[in-house]
């Protein structure tokens, strides 16, 4: 195993790929987006679901806790796909990489 400190170059010298930081930046989305998505599902499953089963309240035969859940989860999928279609970059993975693509100008 070589020793760290017997390179000859300064570790602050490296540029950083920038394709590291759009990584890391649409890592940081996808986290918070999945975060609040297990939050909100969460309270909504948690205070429409809570009290006696016989004190359920019914929404198109399934129990309103149930019911919100599956909103919630579909108002996250739009979410997801808006992210996904508009927000996230496409980035080349070769070694240098010629321009980076949004979804928004790749058919331009």
């Amino acid at each position: 195993m070589k020793d760290l400190d017997s390179r000859n170059y300064d570790i602050r010298d490296i540029e950083i790929d920038p394709r590291f930081k759009i990584a890391y930046k649409e890592m940081l989305l996808t986290l918070g987006v999945w975060f609040l998505f297990m939050v909100v599902s969460l309270v909504v499953a948690y205070t429409l679901g809570k009290g006696p089963v016989d004190q359920y309240t019914y929404v198109l035969g399934m129990p309103a806790w149930w019911f919100g859940a599956v909103v919630v989860s579909a108002i996250f999928a739009v979410i997801v796909i808006y992210i996904s279609q508009f927000v996230f970059t496409d980035v080349e993975l070769t070694d240098e990489p010629t321009q980076t693509l949004t979804t928004r100008n790749r058919n331009n």
